[in-house]
């Protein structure tokens, strides 16, 4: 299993909803958004290529 550690020490673990207020949250959120969103289409595209 691939793994991707994000690390931003000044934030909290309610950082997304700092994400309109605070610059480094905004960042994060737009980052784990994009991450996610690449592992749902990497195992659509996996689940897709093995369906007959």
């Amino acid at each position: 299993m691939a793994l991707t550690f994000l690390s931003y020490p000044s934030l909290n673990h309610s950082f997304l909803q700092q994400s309109g207020v605070i610059e480094e949250a905004d960042r994060a959120a737009t980052d784990s958004a994009g991450l996610f969103g690449t592992a749902v289409r990497s195992r659509a595209a996996l689940l897709a290529s093995a369906t007959p």
